[in-house]
């Protein structure tokens, strides 16, 4: 059996896609490709954010083929019928059940499977730090951030322009309130901040002076830069002592998987 993965949305959605591939293929040992599309949810191709993996039977490569990519309005849904006479089986799959995977894969040799998110029921249950090693680049910026961090660092991710659930979900108020409570828990301890709101940012470095570290950068997922800077705060707070973060935000969750970290929503 062969599966292609071609995993979609923003970087952490993908991430998580590619995870769930592994775990596939820790478990079946099955060969998996997975193609990586630059879009306007993650403008940056793999190669811009990460070294290869390092897993012999997973490739990870430029979506360029036109019948990977996945079907929809802009492109009349072509690539769905293009597909149906190349693979056995084709799945959107986000939250799939053990019954529907079991299905999907009996009796079939090629499968196609687009993904956001987790689609099969097997998991990885250690670190995943391990997969996902950020280009040398991007791991210096990260290594010169984080050695200015001191034993007492708590990592905060307010994520406020581009998630209605987490807007909704994780007001200011809760932020600070917690912020708070490590202060009094800790009085010396001090925070690196994560947000994609340059707003945000500014109220916290007034509002907790001389305890924020918060890097002013190009934030948007549009640019190459961007996308940079994101994965550069990702791991900036996956080396924190635990996380304050977002309910409703991958983000927020991937740090604190990225090294077992505690998340604290």
């Amino acid at each position: 059996m062969q599966i292609t993965l071609v995993p979609t949305a923003g970087l952490c959605n993908r991430m998580n896609a590619i995870l769930s591939a592994i775990a596939l293929n820790q478990h079946y040992h099955y060969p998996i490709n997975i193609y990586w599309e630059k879009t306007s949810d993650c403008c940056a191709e793999y190669t811009d954010l990460f070294q290869p993996i390092e897993i012999e039977d997973i490739t990870i490569s430029s979506l360029h083929k036109f019948y990977l990519k996945p079907g929809g309005k802009n492109n009349l849904f072509i690539p769905n019928i293009w597909r149906s006479m190349l693979f056995d089986a084709s799945y959107k799959g986000n939250k799939i059940l053990d019954m529907d995977f079991n299905n999907l894969i009996k009796g079939k040799d090629k499968i196609y499977i687009t993904a956001y998110n987790r689609f099969c029921p097997l998991k990885i249950q250690h670190s995943i730090g391990r997969f996902f090693r950020p280009i040398e680049s991007i791991e210096n910026i990260i290594n010169e951030i984080t050695q200015k961090y001191e034993s007492n660092i708590i990592g905060v991710h307010i994520r406020r322009t581009d998630n209605i659930a987490a807007i909704a979900e994780n007001p200011i108020e809760k932020f600070i309130s917690l912020m708070n409570k490590e202060i009094e828990v800790n009085p010396l301890c001090k925070f690196y901040l994560a947000s994609d709101d340059y707003q945000i940012k500014e109220i916290f470095l007034e509002k907790f002076p001389n305890r924020i570290i918060s890097p002013k950068w190009e934030l948007s997922r549009n640019t190459v830069k961007g996308m940079k800077n994101a994965v550069t705060e990702l791991y900036c707070l996956s080396r924190t002592k635990k996380i304050i973060g977002c309910t409703n935000s991958t983000y927020s969750n991937t740090a604190s998987r990225l090294y077992n970290i505690p998340l604290i929503l």
